[in-house]
């Protein structure tokens, strides 16, 4: 391997020499490794894999996510290889992303549950047991922000 290789999305390795373009049905996102500012941008030398790139620069991301409450979180993630790019890694790297991805998986796990209930079908079809139902749900939002 000579030291100005060029290493494709799919792992591969390209001829420097080689004039590449970059496919049409891939999307390219360049953003900087760290969130610290450069001073002097320093360039690796001698890199020959992608994960000796990684391993050299250490790549974090600063996040910020807003909860349901309107309040600020902030984050780091730190990427140790090219799978932590991925969306299922980026949610089990982030405590916050994490906790949310179970709220979802609850909820739908709730709503499946509903949806196959043959009694609480029953109940929504019926007007009647369905409006009390609706006042018991919105009681308990209700006692829930006088909790709050």
């Amino acid at each position: 391997m000579n030291d100005n290789a060029i290493f494709q999305f799919d792992g591969t390795q390209q001829d420097s020499n080689e004039n590449s373009n970059f496919p049409g049905n891939k999307l390219l996102f360049i953003q900087q490794f760290s969130g610290e500012t450069p001073i002097k941008p320093k360039m690796a030398h001698g890199i020959r894999s992608l994960q000796e790139l990684i391993d050299y620069y250490h790549p974090t991301c600063n996040l910020t996510f807003t909860d349901i409450s309107g309040n600020k979180i902030e984050e780091v993630i730190h990427f140790n290889s090219i799978e932590d790019f991925s969306p299922n890694n980026l949610v089990s790297n982030s405590s916050y992303l994490k906790e949310e991805d179970k709220i979802v998986e609850q909820k739908l796990l709730l709503r499946n549950k509903l949806q196959q209930s043959r009694r609480f079908n029953q109940l929504l079809n019926d007007p009647g047991k369905k409006k009390i139902l609706k006042t018991a749900i919105q009681n308990i939002l209700n006692s829930k922000k006088q909790i709050q």
